[in-house]
């Protein structure tokens, strides 16, 4: 229902098979959604932290914590990187992450 990675599902069944994480699906109104919970530390945290990860997704979380998934979608439709590529289902090129809202 929103801009997500290419083939964003076999990273995160990736991520299963290796034991990082846990997959869990909630069914919503627009279809079931992945609930990614990480369940140990080791390779996936030691990344995350060497690319900073891990602060950009505390920012994202804390900005987001009273959103509900309706809304993220809502506002990710907002966003110039969806509108442009939307129609012709185009990939959406990474540096559209420097102009976000």
């Amino acid at each position: 229902m929103g801009p997500v990675p290419d083939n964003f599902q076999g990273i995160f069944e990736h991520l299963c098979r290796q034991d990082e994480v846990d997959i869990y699906y909630t069914e919503f109104e627009h279809g079931p959604v992945s609930n990614l919970y990480l369940i140990k530390t080791g390779n996936l945290t030691s990344w995350l932290i060497y690319s900073r990860g891990i602060d950009v997704m505390e920012k994202v979380a804390k900005k987001f914590q009273n959103t509900s998934t309706n809304q993220i979608i809502e506002i990710s439709h907002q966003e110039k990187a969806w509108q442009e590529n939307e129609k012709s289902k185009k990939l959406i090129n990474y540096q559209y992450g420097f102009e976000l809202n």
